[in-house]
């Protein structure tokens, strides 16, 4: 993070926006890569209680699903972590940009879905509910928000106010899905977000640059939805287990992509889009 910031200096400031925010998701990546790492510490509690006449039990299948979901979420993340090495080269508008790291998503995993036996069956075969939907279009207006609210606020609050998405998705399961939030959870999140606030750049040694000038109030209240959208899209992410990941991540593509183009039209024919440097002095 630290050398990609140095390089930024001759680069488009709207570039350097988007590679900002492509290093920045891996912290959400983490806050839930934490949360499993707990899930599996509790599992590998029962297995070891579990021993009985001097044999081990072999791992049941619950903390084996729990190992198996860590690793891929460790994997997603050091992936997505590495997407501002391709955005650095991208010079565009912010809202575009975001349609199409969605759009080529729902390209690829098309493709893949031609070479994979019984993919498309599977898509066919797999009950569509509303909170399907619900997830692709939070995931995409997550993503179209945040670019748009770089375009009226300052990177700093932009990034700050997405990233309470994890907070209010831990809250809504604790509420709807009945999951468990003890201390050990709320000091991961608690650590995430601080260490957050240094990365983004809000909290520095010369003290706090989060800025509330009256002017942002339009950009920070996009951000703020930004935040809003990005926690429901993990609530929403939570139900309906029983279908298939690539499935479920197919349709999140579709849609979207669907809801980004509704921003790309509101932006263009209702914001008069400026230059970047123009909003943001």
């Amino acid at each position: 993070i630290i050398a990609n910031l140095f390089s930024a200096s001759n680069k488009n400031p709207l570039t350097f926006c988007f590679e900002e925010q492509s290093l920045r998701l891996d912290l959400c990546a983490r806050l839930r890569l934490g949360r499993t790492i707990l899930l599996i510490g509790e599992g590998a509690s029962n297995e070891a209680s579990s021993k009985s006449n001097g044999k081990r039990v072999p791992m049941n299948e619950r903390a084996k699903y729990k190992l198996i979901g860590f690793i891929m979420m460790f994997c997603s993340s050091s992936l997505m972590g590495g997407i501002g090495a391709f955005t650095r080269f991208i010079d565009a508008p912010g809202d575009f940009v975001s349609f199409w790291r969605n759009f080529a998503g729902l390209i690829a995993l098309s493709l893949i879905f031609c070479f994979v036996g019984g993919s498309w069956k599977k898509i066919k075969e797999t009950r569509f509910s509303g909170m399907m939907l619900l997830s692709g279009v939070f995931l995409g207006l997550l993503s179209g928000l945040y670019c748009l609210s770089t375009q009226y606020t300052t990177l700093a609050n932009a990034s700050f106010l997405i990233y309470t998405g994890p907070i209010y998705s831990t809250i809504l399961a604790a509420i709807f899905l009945k999951e468990k939030l003890n201390i050990k959870g709320v000091l991961c999140i608690a650590a995430v977000v601080v260490g957050m606030l240094f990365i983004v750049g809000i909290v520095t040694p010369e003290g706090l640059t989060l800025d509330l000038d009256p002017k942002y109030t339009f950009g920070n209240a996009i951000a703020f939805a930004s935040g809003v959208a990005y926690g429901l899209y993990l609530f929403f992410s939570r139900y309906r287990e029983d279908c298939d990941s690539n499935v479920r991540s197919w349709w999140n593509f579709l849609f979207g992509s669907l809801s980004i183009v509704v921003l790309l039209v509101w932006h263009h024919f209702f914001l008069q889009p400026l230059s970047y440097t123009e909003k943001i002095n």
